[in-house]
Formats: structure tokens, C-alpha cells, sequence
């Protein structure tokens, strides 16, 4: 390769075209055929869309800045906002304590609060207090005048932060959207074989491999990431269950025991275990697969201590309940097997936990790795342009402006689908159930 070409690319983009290059050709790797139609099909696409390229370049110079300037920007106006929400609380207060003051003021100027001091011979105590009270009252005035000042102050500086942030933000999706445009380009012209181009062939190769296993990864982050969130889930419904059991036992050793009170709060508890079984049968389904088998052994009995503790539940203490016999020894038995369930879960969690933490270490190193490579890709592709018609290479600066690699990864997080409280049983009414004659 020429000097040009090693100054225009990137340097781990010239290292793996190099090392493309110098390669053995060996039988284990692909034999590239000459296609001298397809070249020149190639070619000419090139020199079709160099103007374009070229252009887009220098569009991305022009706006090289625009993404930094935002993200700064952005920093500025939630400081701004912070600042000026601390000061809306100042105010505010200032403003409760000056009427405060002036309540004192007033109320020590009345009438007959001045005769009663007259009358005890006590006027000067008064007029001290009256002189104090009024002292407070102006410096509270002061305070608070100050304090509107540089609330005002805020408000400018915010308005016109915003203002500014809002026009770097119009160049940042300038900025984006010509690197839309330039991948487009790019794709149009040299996506599938290139004849004629065998080092970008190999770099198209890599950056598919490494865009393959970053979606791998990316489904590996979300699979854990539900899976960590459903067994969070678990240990709240096993909560909720154990504080219906808490106001149980306290119904049944109350010294105006009703079984109806106690029925409500077991029937609600068995609930809670039903609601926690339910996502522990789901729990697996959305892990990675293979599963460790401890973790299917612990999956396994922490579902026989939900079905324990949720038969025992409907059916052992409700027929307790009627019969008569020992609510409390009911009551602890299912207790007991929660407490169980809870241990079991946490365990469950703590190794979810786990792959949770392998995957997004996965997803940040991959992240890294695919970033590189479509560094490398676009370096050799812009490259194509100056070996063809002399120029659109691009500066050193492009990949320097717009890093993807952090996008990747937020991309994989957000993919990841939340799991809320939705299918609760509903907070329990606490009325008296009316029974059957």
C-alpha cells in the first residue's frame, strides 16, 4: 500500500488490510476468481457516486464538532435546570418565612397586644420586640429579593441554553444523518462481492461475523435481563405473601378472632404464591440456552415448595379454619415453606445475576470488536474511492467524530423488555366477609 493510503486509514484498518494482503493463499481460504465485467461495473459505480462521496465528507467535516457540542450542551442545560430547581425551593421558602416575620410584626402592632404591654408597664420590652421582629422582617426581604434576582437569572440562562442546545441538536441529526447517507452509499456500491476489491470482501467478511455474534450477544443481554427482572418479581410476590400471612396470624391470635378476617388474608396469600408460581414456569423459558443443570435443580424445587405451600394454603388452612383446629400451626407451615421458596429464589437470582453480568460484559467487548471492524470496512471502502479516481478518502478525523461503539451497546440494553407488577392480585378490600347461614 502507498504512504497516502496508510495516512488516510485508520491504523488497525491498514494493520488488517496488510495483513489481507500478505497473507499465504492457502486452500482454506476463499479463491477469488477475476471478474473483469464485474470490476468494471464496480468501478464505474464508484466513479458514478464519487461527487456524492466527496460531498458527504465534507459535510461531516463541516459538522465533525456537532455531536460533541450537543452531548456538552446537554450537560450544561440539566445543570442549569438542577440550579435553578434548587433555587424555586430557596424561594419558596424565603417567601414562607418573610410571612412569617410579617405575621410577628403585625400581630405585635395591634391594638391591644400594645395596651396589655402598656398596662404591665412592660412598653419597652415591646417596642424591643417590635423593633427586633421588624429587623427580622426586612432582612427577609432582602433574602428573598436576592433570591428571585437569581431565580430570574436562571430562568435567562436556561431559556437561552435551551435555545442554544436546541440548534446543536439540529446539527447533531445534520451530522447523523449524513453518516445514514454515507453507509447507504456505501452499501449500494460495495455490499455482497466486490469484484476487483478482494481486501474489502475480507473486511465485509469479519464485520458480518462480528455484527452476527453481536446480535447473539444482544439476545443473550435481553433473555438475561427478563429472566433477572421475572425472578425480582418472584421475591416480591413471595414478600407480598408473607405479609398476608403476617396479618393472618395477627387476625388469628387476636383476642376477637374472626375466621373471616383470616380467611381473606391466607386466600389472598395462596394468590401471591399462585402469582409467583406463574413466573417461575416462565422463569426458564427465557434463559439462554443450555441451561446450567444446578440452576434447572434449584428451578425445580423451588416450583415444589410454591405448590406445597400454595395447597397447603387453599386447602390445610381453610379446612382448619372451619374446623376449628389450629389456624396459628397452618399459618407456620406455610410460612415455612415460603421461607424455603425465598432461599431457593435467591439463590436462583444470585446466578441469574451472573449471566446478566457475562452478558453485558459480552455485549460491551462485542460492541467494541464490531465497531472496529466497520471502522475497518469503511476505511478500505473510502480507500476504493482514491485508487479509482484519485480522491474521497476520508480525513483521519471521520472515525474519530462519531464512535459507535457505546450506540451498540445502549441499543442492546434498551432492547431489553421490562417485567412489572402487572397480574398482582389487587389490594385487598379488608371488609367482613358475610358468611352463608
Amino acid at each position: 500500500m502507498s504512504q497516502t493510503i496508510q495516512e488516510k486509514l485508520p491504523s488497525f484498518a491498514f494493520d488488517q488490510a496488510i495483513q489481507i494482503q500478505t497473507q499465504p493463499n492457502t486452500g482454506h481460504q476463499p479463491h477469488h476468481t477475476h471478474d473483469v465485467q464485474g470490476e468494471q461495473r464496480v468501478r464505474q459505480a464508484i466513479k458514478a457516486a464519487a461527487q456524492r462521496n466527496t460531498a458527504l465528507l465534507s459535510q461531516l467535516m463541516a459538522t465533525a464538532d456537532a455531536m460533541t457540542a450537543f452531548a456538552n450542551s446537554e450537560v450544561n442545560v440539566d445543570k442549569t435546570r438542577e440550579e435553578l430547581a434548587v433555587q424555586d425551593s430557596l424561594v419558596e421558602k424565603i417567601e414562607l418565612e418573610a410571612g412569617v416575620y410579617r405575621i410577628r410584626v403585625s400581630e405585635r402592632r395591634k391594638f391591644l397586644t400594645r395596651w396589655f404591654y402598656i398596662l404591665t408597664r412592660m412598653r419597652r420590652q415591646l417596642d424591643e420586640k417590635i423593633s427586633g421582629a421588624e429587623k427580622t422582617y426586612r432582612n427577609a426581604v432582602v433574602a428573598q429579593s436576592q433570591a428571585e434576582k437569581r431565580q430570574q437569572a436562571l430562568r435567562r440562562d436556561l431559556a437561552q441554553t435551551e435555545k442554544e442546545h436546541s440548534v446543536l441538536g439540529d446539527r447533531a441529526k445534520q451530522h447523523a444523518t449524513v453518516h445514514e447517507e454515507l453507509d447507504k452509499l456505501y452499501k449500494s456500491i460495495f455490499s455482497g462481492p466486490t469484484p476487483g476489491f478482494p481486501d474489502e470482501d475480507e473486511l465485509e467478511a469479519r464485520y458480518n461475523a462480528k455484527h452476527e455474534k453481536h446480535t447473539r450477544d444482544a439476545r443473550s443481554l435481553k433473555l438475561a435481563t427478563k429472566s433477572s427482572k421475572e425472578a425480582s418479581a418472584i421475591g416480591r410476590a413471595i414478600d407480598m405473601a408473607m405479609d398476608e400471612l403476617e396479618k393472618a396470624q395477627d387476625e388469628a391470635t387476636s383476642p376477637f378472632f374472626g375466621s373471616n378476617y383470616a380467611t381473606q388474608y391466607i386466600r389472598r396469600a395462596a394468590l401471591f404464591v399462585q402469582k409467583a408460581e406463574e413466573l417461575n414456569n416462565d422463569l426458564t423459558q427465557s434463559l439462554v440456552k443450555p441451561i446450567d443443570r444446578s440452576l434447572i435443580a434449584m428451578h425445580k424445587r423451588l416450583s415444589e415448595y410454591f405448590a406445597l405451600a400454595r395447597k397447603t394454603a387453599t386447602e390445610g388452612c381453610d379446612g382448619a379454619l372451619h374446623a376449628g383446629s389450629d389456624t396459628i400451626e397452618c399459618i407456620e407451615q406455610v410460612r415455612s415453606e415460603l421461607s424455603h421458596a425465598s432461599e431457593a429464589q435467591d439463590r436462583i437470582k444470585a446466578t441469574i445475576r451472573g449471566y446478566h453480568k457475562n452478558a453485558t460484559r459480552a455485549v460491551a467487548t462485542g460492541s467494541r470488536e464490531l465497531e472496529d471492524a466497520r471502522q475497518a470496512l469503511h476505511g478500505i471502502r473510502q480507500n476504493a474511492f482514491e485508487k479509482t479516481v484519485g480522491f474521497g478518502a476520508a480525513a483521519p478525523a471521520y472515525h474519530e467524530c462519531c464512535d459507535r461503539a457505546k450506540g451498540f451497546v445502549d441499543e442492546a440494553v434498551a432492547e431489553s423488555a421490562p417485567v412489572t407488577d402487572e397480574g398482582m392480585p389487587p389490594p385487598p378490600t379488608y371488609e367482613k366477609v358475610v358468611e352463608e347461614e
